[in-house]
């Protein structure tokens, strides 16, 4: 096989050279100030939340301990979390009454305009968008200020006032706090009893409480992505205030991934001319595990020719040669000429699998015998279930390193702020705004290069369970309904590891979404 550690020293001093291409023509992505300007402004956003926190929430527990516990209309809980909380909002009401909020320092922040980057990407992202829309939303209530400013001094302002006057007197015990609390029950009746007000209060908490969630989320995603991806998340990939930076791929990794293929192919075509029919006579879970990797393989080599195929014609202009000259590194790009022949080598390969019949024959007749012998002892590829889900997990974590590291070094993006927010801003149709189609490749092909190749082996697992989920007439020749289950129920085993990762299922479930309606290549 080839050497991986040769590879590894090749990239590495392509790594000092990575980066993204401007394509877009839009008018602000050319002008650095404007863009800085946007960004900056968005970072107040996210500041201003910050520095209002403690306020916001004061105001938000005054609100719903009154919802909760001091609306004369009866409350009807049903979700364990709203119970609890009601529960901690009672017992904590004399701190939540003393601390009280400061009714001037929100009313000039919900006189905030917020609307200053409506026509930039980020607005698409769901993080930005629900805060936006629940500031909108709050805002309108404090628009209503007579309202507020009657519940402040009412409910707020003199229940600060009485409770201070217990404390005081020093009547701090069980009845002195319930006669305390009698009080203010009583002076909120004025409030209490306009139906308008107690109906205004409780829509504010409902919706005041949703803001306040959904600025938690911006603010802690926000302040936790460098300044690179703000910009890419502002305005993609293209944005004119990113770092300049141009990627290649080193035609070294197109020649090692052949040499492997290769490697493989003999392998495939020295088990098919040694198999005899008396292996089919051989008893025992060894052989049935050889059988079943010979099939796995020869898809598995499949998949990698097309994905190698698809690499190169999309990166031409990409891939390049690197030479020594007088103890200068020297780089060409490949001429249109030598990447066609690798494709030819490559579509030769894939050609002698598909076109050579007694191989399919072969490869028929052993998945037709597996099924029988499965039929009646359905363990009997269980080590070849163990090992490939074992080899899955550990070409994951390859790739994942791989990917993070790509990701600190190039994106300023490290493994805890992608862990982080990766759930918010990682979408499949998110990253393509955030990378262009070369960097997504790079980031994420990267790993086909130096892993064991997560992407094709989660190809051929997607194919073989979609076979024995399926139920057609094809399938029965094989495997009756219970039998294919139980194999559908082992190999998703294996398949789940690679569900396991937080950085490539994305790219994992893009492969899915392209071998809908595909079978393995010998059914």
């Amino acid at each position: 096989m080839f050497c991986c550690k040769d590879i590894i020293i090749c990239f590495l001093f392509l790594l000092e050279k990575i980066t993204c291409s401007v394509t877009d023509d839009s008018t602000y992505n050319y002008d650095i100030e404007r863009n800085k300007k946007i960004k900056e402004d968005i970072d107040e956003i996210a500041n201003n939340f910050i520095a209002q926190r403690e306020n916001l929430l004061n105001f938000k527990n005054c609100i719903e301990y009154f919802v909760f516990g001091m609306s004369s209309k009866p409350i009807y809980i049903y979700s364990i979390h709203l119970r609890e909380r009601r529960k901690s909002l009672l017992n904590s009401k004399v701190e939540i009454l003393k601390n009280g909020f400061n009714l001037d320092e929100l009313k000039l922040y919900f006189s905030e305009d917020m609307d200053c980057a409506n026509i930039y990407q980020i607005y698409e992202y769901r993080f930005y968008e629900w805060f936006l829309t629940s500031f909108n939303h709050t805002k309108i209530y404090f628009n209503q200020i007579d309202i507020i400013d009657e519940f402040y001094k009412i409910c707020i302002a003199e229940s600060k006032l009485i409770i201070e006057k217990y404390l005081l007197a020093k009547l701090y015990y069980k009845n002195g706090l319930n006669n305390c609390f009698k009080e203010i029950k009583n002076n909120f009746k004025g409030f209490i009893n306009n139906d308008c007000n107690t109906y205004y209060i409780e829509e504010m908490q409902s919706s005041f409480a949703e803001f306040y969630y959904k600025g938690e989320d911006f603010c802690n995603i926000w302040t936790k992505c460098p300044e690179e991806l703000k910009y890419r998340l502002i305005f993609g990939y293209n944005c004119v205030n990113l770092k300049k930076k141009e990627i290649k791929f080193n035609e070294t990794l197109i020649c090692n991934k052949i040499r492997e293929i290769e490697e493989m192919y003999d392998d495939v075509i020295n088990y098919h001319l040694n198999f005899t029919n008396d292996d089919y006579s051989l008893e025992n879970n060894q052989k049935y595990t050889e059988m079943m990797e010979f099939i796995y393989n020869t898809e598995l080599i499949l998949q990698k020719c097309k994905i190698l195929c698809q690499f190169i014609k999309e990166n031409k202009s990409c891939i390049i040669e690197t030479y020594y000259d007088e103890n200068s590194i020297i780089e060409n790009t490949v001429s249109e000429k030598k990447i066609n022949e690798y494709l030819i080598k490559i579509k030769n390969i894939s050609n002698e699998i598909k076109n050579n019949y007694q191989l399919k024959f072969t490869v028929n007749s052993i998945w037709h015998h597996l099924s029988i012998i499965f039929r009646f002892n359905d363990a009997i590829l269980d080590d070849f279930f163990d090992k490939k889900h074992k080899k899955i997990r550990t070409i994951r974590e390859e790739g994942d390193k791989i990917i993070l590291d790509l990701m600190h070094k190039f994106f300023e993006i490290d493994d805890k702020t992608f862990n982080d927010i990766r759930g918010n801003i990682f979408g499949n149709e998110v990253k393509l705004k955030i990378f262009s189609n070369t960097e997504y490749d790079y980031l994420y092909l990267t790993s086909y290069f130096f892993s064991s190749d997560l992407f094709s082996n989660s190809s051929v697992i997607i194919l073989l369970q979609t076979v024995t989920y399926s139920y057609g007439p094809s399938n029965k020749i094989y495997f009756n309904n219970d039998i294919s289950t139980k194999f559908y129920h082992k190999i998703s085993y294996v398949g789940s590891e690679r569900d396991e990762s937080n950085i490539t299922t994305g790219a994992v479930n893009k492969i899915e979404n392209s071998l809908r309606g595909r079978m393995l290549w010998f059914l």
